[in-house]
């Protein structure tokens, strides 16, 4: 029986990508166990397979844990406490963030491409971050910071954005259906081809938005409506 976690982890490290196989098996024959992983330092650590899948840290405690720089793609850190966790520049593709308790989690200039965090908790710092077609859906993002992010075709179905800070941002082609924008700061934003059916943008902070084929019609909207008008609508 393992008993310290971060030495066996760490142990697995050592032996390379064949450690990933190690460390994975040793969680699917104990899957009652949530690896204890408080302050965990994989700063500017390259650890991760060409393909699926990647380092198992489901239901992991990872606490003030530091991934600035590291390279994990595919990594699985669903349900896990990421709490004051550091993810800052961090590449960390196609991995799975479900669930995941997020408070202030620091994921700033971080590339996390197809990445999801549908149901994630508290999540709030993803300035600068690429995240390209990740998934945000049911997501509580209040008061989260997404200022000069790429958003690409990401989806936010039912998240809440309430309070966020989404200046110079890029939606592009990104799936905002039921959203609650409201009290969100979005100036500079690019909404082109941004689905915003249902969306509630209530009391935003808008100026010079670049609006273009637009899809769908969003809720609660007091100011310049046609803005938000599908082309099919005019």
């Amino acid at each position: 029986m393992v008993e310290n976690h971060i030495e066996f982890l760490l142990e697995c490290v050592n032996d390379g990508k064949d450690g990933i196989s190690k460390w994975n098996e040793w969680r699917k024959n104990y899957p009652g166990i949530s690896p204890m992983l408080l302050k965990l330092n994989f700063r500017n650590l390259e650890w991760h397979p060409s393909k699926r899948p990647g380092i198992d840290f489901s239901n992991a405690n990872l606490m003030n844990a530091d991934f600035q720089g590291a390279k994990l793609n595919y990594a699985d850190f669903s349900n896990a406490n990421l709490i004051n966790s550091n993810f800052t520049r961090s590449l960390v593709k196609n991995s799975k963030f479900d669930s995941c308790e997020l408070r202030r989690a620091n994921f700033e200039w971080a590339v996390l491409n197809f990445s999801t965090f549908s149901n994630a908790n508290n999540a709030s710092a993803f300035a600068h971050a690429t995240m390209r077609g990740v998934n945000f859906d049911g997501c509580n993002l209040k008061s989260s910071s997404f200022i000069d992010a790429n958003l690409a075709g990401a989806s936010f179905v039912d998240a809440d954005l309430s309070h966020s800070y989404l200046t110079d941002a890029n939606l592009l082609n990104a799936n905002l259906t039921r959203a609650d924008l409201s009290n969100a700061t979005m100036l500079r934003i690019r909404f082109v081809n941004t689905t915003i059916e249902g969306a509630i943008i209530k009391d935003a902070k808008i100026y010079g938005m670049s609006a273009w084929n637009l899809i769908g019609t969003p809720k609660m909207v007091p100011f310049l409506s046609p803005t938000f008008q599908s082309p099919s609508r005019k």
